[in-house]
């Protein structure tokens, strides 16, 4: 049995049919073009064609005259009902945005929530632009720049630069249902709640402030000033335990997130780390980090994995990510960011990647009580913890 994909029928018809309808047309040629059968060779098939088109129209016009979608949902009063009763216009706000966050753009950074068709007949009821979008083949650009919103607080937000005004954001997000992702709750908390509507679902105000980018708890200009320990290839403020930082500068690359190189993965999968890490005691937490490159003609995410195994060869921790949602976006970049747990000092880590066409830079494995900085040699920007530091800010 033949199986493929329905949009790999498209050439196979297309070809098929004009190989017949040429077919046809040299068969009726050997006649006399006064004879029936010439007639019929052409006539039949022609028939056929246009009976099969026209079926296929009336189905698919009969489910548009069923479809009651528009009616019992859309133009739905109650979302402006609920703003009018708590005194609140809709002129006040420039958009609204959905919490939980969802969209669909590039297909590769996706979220899908509960509160899409709330959502969406909302917009339509309000007259009010919905920053969430289901839109497939949009370009990925546009899916970082929502994403990077809800980023860590240290990420300068590239999409408030494009907004037509300085008005708030209204909020629409399910009464009764918590927000589980940890960045979209920090917003929240910045948010003012306006009301609820009889739909479910709750109004807030939020204001563009909430937004804004902030510095670390340390600043490139208190670098100078603070006692920093040097090692090889960075500096800590204390030694808390073993440290791992490579930042691929050996293999030079066209795309680099910081230095003059990265991994381009080319097996898969691809190995970034596997080694045993020498901790000063029997348990350890660190956190793992690593940039990843959204490459614009070829935009696929990869799938990481990290696992830890003790000296039998045993599994004692293992995490799969395929990080469709994740949101620390910084110049076509994506940080991955893992907490994990290193029970032992004979144990060994291997960190890995499964897309063979991935690039990946500054991978970085650091006890989670010690800070580490390191400057890009190019454009000497600092990091602190693989997140960039803002210059010229105090605390």
């Amino acid at each position: 049995q033949f199986r493929s994909l329905g949009r790999f029928a498209w050439p196979f018809y297309y070809i098929i049919t004009v190989f017949s309808a040429v077919t046809l047309f040299q068969l009726a040629k050997k006649f006399s073009v006064k004879t029936k059968l010439a007639w019929l060779l052409i006539a039949i098939p022609m028939l056929s064609w246009a009976l099969d088109a026209n079926r296929k129209t009336l189905t698919v016009s009969n489910s548009v005259r069923q479809n009651h979608f528009d009616k019992n949902i859309f133009h739905n009063s109650d979302y402006a009902l609920a703003l009018q009763t708590a005194h609140v216009s809709v002129n006040d706000f420039q958009c609204m945005l959905a919490l939980p966050y969802f969209t669909l753009g590039s297909e590769e950074i996706t979220a899908h929530t509960s509160i899409e068709t709330d959502a969406m007949c909302a917009a339509d009821a309000l007259n009010l632009p919905l920053m969430n979008f289901l839109f497939g083949r949009s370009g990925y650009q546009q899916s970082m720049q929502e994403f990077q919103l809800f980023s860590d607080s240290l990420f300068e937000k590239d999409l408030l630069t494009q907004l037509p005004s300085s008005k708030p954001i209204l909020i629409i997000k399910p009464a009764n249902d918590s927000i589980p992702n940890q960045y979209e709750n920090k917003l929240l908390h910045k948010a003012t709640f306006l009301c609820n509507s009889r739909n479910g679902v709750s109004f807030y105000s939020l204001p563009l402030s909430a937004f804004k980018s902030k510095s670390l708890p340390v600043t490139v200009d208190e670098l100078s000033h603070t006692h920093l320990i040097q090692q090889k290839d960075y500096c800590c403020d204390t030694i808390a335990g073993p440290v791992v930082y490579t930042h691929f500068d050996s293999t030079e690359m066209q795309f680099t997130r910081s230095g003059y190189g990265a991994l381009l993965c080319n097996t898969l999968p691809t190995s970034l780390f596997a080694e045993s890490i020498p901790v000063n005691q029997d348990t350890m937490n660190m956190e793992l980090s690593c940039w990843i490159y959204i490459n614009p003609l070829n935009n696929f995410i990869p799938t990481f994995h990290y696992y830890q195994l003790d000296t039998s060869g045993k599994v004692v921790q293992n995490i799969w990510d395929y990080p469709v949602s994740s949101y620390n976006i910084y110049k076509n970049w994506l940080l991955l960011t893992y907490p994990i747990t290193v029970y032992s000092p004979k144990n060994k880590i291997q960190v890995e990647l499964m897309n063979p066409t991935t690039i990946v830079d500054e991978l970085l494995i650091r006890p989670v009580n010690e800070n580490i900085f390191y400057q890009d040699p190019v454009s000497k920007q600092w990091w602190m913890n693989n997140y960039p530091m803002l210059q010229n800010k105090s605390k």
